[in-house]
């Protein structure tokens, strides 16, 4: 079976959408946080739809700029 990727590469993507993902739930927490404790006022169903706007499409768009920024890190070092 023909590789798109090499590991090497995948780690890369793999761990950078991670991040990415990592800070977008960290940022979500924070605004679910602010907001229990009275600091915004948003309403419970804006941050929800908000959230799960840019939530999700983020995830899928990490995830693929992750793989080409992978590929071209490995493609300059020459692996």
């Amino acid at each position: 079976m023909l590789a798109l990727t090499t590991p090497a590469e995948e780690r890369s993507a793999w761990r950078t959408s991670f991040l990415i993902m990592l800070f977008f739930s960290v940022l979500a927490a924070l605004l679910e946080g602010l907001n229990f404790f009275g600091v915004t006022q948003f309403p419970l169903f804006t941050l929800e739809f908000l959230l799960s706007i840019v939530y999700i499409p983020t995830g899928v768009l990490a995830v693929g700029w992750a793989y080409s920024r992978a590929k071209e890190t490995t493609a300059c070092s020459g692996s």
